[in-house]
């Protein structure tokens, strides 16, 4: 919050739009619009199996058997995800 020129905080906060609204209601519009546990938890299950899909495509073009995919995974990076 600003303070004004007698150094009191404001009251209100402004808008994008131009209007002014108190910070306990700014606060609550807020909360209100995070997304819940389960909508999370549902996107990061669909962005795992697009990951997990993309890889089998990228695995697919470079022609790689799989005894060379499981060598890969056995050499990745210890902070790799494993899919």
């Amino acid at each position: 919050l600003k303070q004004c020129e007698t150094g009191h905080r404001a009251k209100a906060i402004s808008l994008t739009n131009g209007t002014y609204e108190s910070p306990g209601n700014a606060s609550k519009k807020k909360a209100g619009s995070l997304p819940n546990r389960s909508s999370i938890t549902e996107a990061r299950t669909k962005s795992a199996g697009l990951e997990r899909r993309l890889s089998e495509l990228v695995n697919r073009a470079y022609g790689l058997a799989e005894k060379e995919i499981s060598l890969m995974w056995i050499t990745a990076p210890p902070r790799m995800p494993s899919f």
